[in-house]
């Protein structure tokens, strides 16, 4: 084969093989309730990811149950780190600069859940955009839904941001 030909079928391979998207859940002392948020990623419509838990001094159980997961699905990855002063923001940074494969990013709590097409739906978004936020929806202990502060589509959320008082919560 000729170089140009070596060339295309090498760089064929390689966006054969590299995810799509690079799921993020960082944790720290949520336990065992990251099983909920892997499982909702797990049963994605759009399956094309990579999951990389970013352990921010993650504790005993919650180790055991990315653990037991990772077992059983080689696209999930731990990286264990100390608890760091804030909420691991450097760590996550590292794992993607050094680690990640996906095209794109998605960053999910470990208490948050993903509706199946999430992923599908961002896809479609950052094909046309640079950025996508999603409303981060909750549901109380009444079973009354309703939007989590810090969505950059409300005009109060965006204020609070531009105020000069330090603000450090995005729902992402």
């Amino acid at each position: 084969l000729s170089r140009l030909w070596q060339w295309v079928i090498m760089e064929r391979i390689d966006k054969m093989l590299t995810p799509l998207f690079t799921v993020i859940v960082p944790t720290f002392d949520h336990g065992d309730l990251i099983q909920f948020s892997l499982r909702s990623i797990l049963r994605q419509t759009l399956q094309d990811f990579e999951i990389f838990v970013i352990g921010d001094g993650i504790t005993a159980e919650g180790r055991e149950c990315v653990n037991a997961f990772a077992q059983k699905d080689s696209r999930i990855h731990l990286f264990e780190f100390p608890k760091d002063s804030r909420h691991g923001e450097i760590y996550r940074h590292e794992v993607l600069t050094g680690s990640a494969h996906g095209q794109l990013v998605c960053y999910v709590g470990d208490d948050d859940l993903l509706l199946p097409d999430h992923l599908q739906c961002m896809a479609e978004c950052l094909h046309e955009h640079d950025f996508a936020h999603p409303l981060a929806i909750f549901i109380n202990t009444e079973n009354q839904l309703g939007v989590a502060e810090g969505h950059l589509g409300l005009d109060a959320s965006r204020r609070r941001l531009l105020a000069a008082e330090p603000f450090n919560f995005i729902s992402l």
